[in-house]
């Protein structure tokens, strides 16, 4: 298949239908040939495609960290738990979008500030149906934390390397570190063991999933008729996966289609962004009866590039002035401030 051209703009889009360009026979297509915005990117082996929930799947939410009332001494935390709801379904802690797939959500270090602080998840659906769980967080400085395991980012496209700060404040009575264990993917193997604190501390995920990794940091105080203490911090990575990603971002697409096609304007305007919804709805109305069919002829997605909140895909219609090739067009996608992905440009 030729793309002789990719055109940014929706009004070329429904003008190339309106002027006979018709739609593909294809069945419906996510296009595989997408690559990420960013370098020194190697795919690895994953998988090709992936399957995402359907727009029924009940949303539900649950917090498993921090536990509510949790009293720390670092100025942040990390917020992971559970959910289920429709594929595009949008994570926040406290306004601030996290990492989701099917089922799991994970922040980057939430910051706190000093005393209680209110610890809001939210879950949004593309519809904006949504659901919140709270959890009171305490900073105190002076509380006790002899363990602290934290990474450069909580989440990435795998397979990508991750460094990884481990701290220690040894505490009262027990001041001498005499072994350090890491299990970075939460199997219950540790695979580091030290004497101290490696000076450099790193971890390639190969795979996508999601991985508890926990130091374990062995304290004792030099007497041999006391035993020594052991103290644990964990740090939750979720690697992304790069099919569902895109398989979702093509449940936005398609979503918008199917919904002009059913003439259902006000349900399609939920997967444009918010600050584009008059534009489109204008664009939208001023079509008239005609909608359905130029809707059927919007094309479908061939190929594009993803990033961590945005992305730009081509859907491809068949170029009547040449058979067997193909024109494109652009449709540009980035997370809402809910988490929802919705399109920003056609």
């Amino acid at each position: 298949m030729i793309i002789r051209t990719a055109l940014p703009q929706l009004g070329w889009a429904l003008t190339a239908i309106l002027l006979g360009v018709g739609r593909a026979g294809a069945a419906e297509s996510c296009g595989t040939n997408l690559t990420l915005m960013k370098s020194s990117f190697e795919t690895g082996e994953q998988p090709q495609y992936a399957e995402v929930p359907p727009d029924n799947t009940p949303l539900t939410l649950s917090v498993d960290y921090p536990t509510d009332g949790l009293v720390t001494s670092a100025p942040y935390v990390q917020v992971f738990g559970s959910h289920t709801g429709p594929a595009n379904t949008g994570m926040t802690v406290n306004d601030r979008v996290v990492v989701s797939n099917a089922t799991k959500y994970t922040s980057q270090l939430i910051p706190l500030e000093l005393g209680a602080n209110v610890i809001t998840v939210t879950a949004t659906t593309q519809d904006g149906a949504t659901q919140s769980v709270a959890r009171t967080v305490t900073y105190n400085p002076a509380a006790p934390d002899p363990v602290r395991l934290t990474a450069t980012t909580a989440a990435d496209f795998a397979p990508v390397r991750i460094p990884f700060q481990l701290s220690a404040a040894p505490p009262p009575g027990q001041p001498s570190i005499t072994r350090v264990r890491i299990d970075f993917d939460g199997d219950g193997n540790f695979d580091s063991d030290t004497a101290n604190i490696p000076s450099a501390i790193a971890r390639d995920y190969a795979i996508p999933g999601v991985f508890l990794a926990r130091a374990r940091i062995t304290f004792d105080d030099g007497n041999g008729m006391t035993a020594p203490v052991e103290h644990d911090s964990t740090f939750r990575i979720q690697m992304h996966q790069i099919a569902y990603t895109r398989e979702v971002l093509c449940t936005v697409y398609y979503g918008m289609k199917h919904r002009l096609q059913a003439n259902n304007v006000a349900s399609a305007l939920n997967t444009i962004a918010s600050a584009k919804r008059p534009q489109y709805q204008s664009m939208w109305n001023s079509a008239g009866g005609n909608l359905p069919t130029i809707a059927g002829g919007l094309g479908d997605i061939v190929q594009g590039r993803i990033a961590d909140i945005s992305a730009e895909l081509v859907a491809a219609v068949p170029d009547a002035a040449h058979p067997g090739d193909y024109l494109g067009y652009q449709v540009l996608l980035a997370r809402d401030a809910d988490g929802v992905w919705r399109i920003t440009g056609m």
